[in-house]
């Protein structure tokens, strides 16, 4: 039955940057490690190309569908782009 499942998944944060270690920090707020960020499916940071292969992983991973925010939908579109 799993593979009946359409998978999705709803992204907190897009970020199109070119340090992705930097943005995980500021986003991060100095409330978590940074690093769990750039690890999480909900978070995406990094280039088009970047975000691109991010959104890859997921649909590598069984998700159907990416969601996000409306401040975020640009950036998110931006990985189409990538």
């Amino acid at each position: 039955r799993f593979a009946d499942l359409e998978l999705s998944v709803l992204v907190q944060h897009v970020e199109v940057t070119g340090d992705r270690r930097a943005a995980a920090a500021r986003w991060a707020r100095g409330e978590l490690d940074p690093g769990l960020l750039l690890d999480s499916p909900f978070v995406l940071l990094g280039s088009p190309a970047g975000l691109a292969e991010q959104v890859a992983r997921l649909a590598a991973a069984g998700v159907t569908y990416v969601t996000t925010f409306e401040p975020c939908a640009g950036a998110l579109a931006a990985a189409r782009a990538g």
